[in-house]
């Protein structure tokens, strides 16, 4: 069954090019939104490793590294 949508414009199924253009819109962003999960991690995962060498080398007391500890978790 034809809708009227599928003839508009010269082109003709313009709701089907529609759906494809927000199917890979789609897709697009997920895969943005892995990787910016990836890149998130992988920085928070950085500064709790930063903590802990000050920490090993007694540059920060133990109640500073658990509170920024906390506050990066």
């Amino acid at each position: 069954m034809r809708y009227w949508w599928w003839n508009f414009g010269s082109g003709g199924m313009v709701f089907a090019i529609l759906l494809q253009i927000t199917f890979w819109i789609m897709i697009i962003r997920i895969i943005s939104n892995l990787i910016q999960r990836y890149w998130k991690k992988a920085r928070e995962d950085e500064a709790v490793h930063i903590l802990k060498k000050k920490y090993a080398n007694w540059e920060i007391s133990k109640k500073e590294y658990l509170e920024k500890k906390k506050d990066l978790i």
